[in-house]
């Protein structure tokens, strides 16, 4: 989901990858998964982590039944039962389409 004005998306991307940097090196992205070129893949990665995750992105305003508090609240509920308290996060990458950013910039 992306914001027409690049400073969200910015703001998203840097959420990220600090996001990213806190919960380790990935595993090997070739054991249990199927290969994709550039895919990291971290496992066990805690529910506590994802919900600060979720709590920190910005959502467009149009998109009222996904923000950022409902996700997070929902995920820290679900923990709270005993659920949702590890999960895989995957970055995926492909040789797909390349898309223009906003700000006239392709992704990298």
């Amino acid at each position: 989901m992306f914001f027409n004005d690049p400073a969200p998306n910015r703001r998203n991307s840097a959420t990220i990858t600090a996001f990213l940097d806190t919960i380790g090196k990935p595993k090997d992205p070739n054991s249990n998964y199927k290969t994709a070129k550039a895919r990291r893949v971290w496992a066990g990665v805690g529910g506590t982590e994802i919900a600060g995750l979720l709590g920190n992105l910005l959502f467009p305003e149009e998109a009222r039944d996904v923000n950022a508090s409902r996700l997070s609240a929902y995920v820290r509920e679900q923990l709270s039962a005993g659920e949702l308290t590890d999960w895989t996060v995957a970055v995926l990458s492909g040789d797909g389409e390349t898309i223009a950013c906003t700000d006239g910039n392709s992704p990298p």
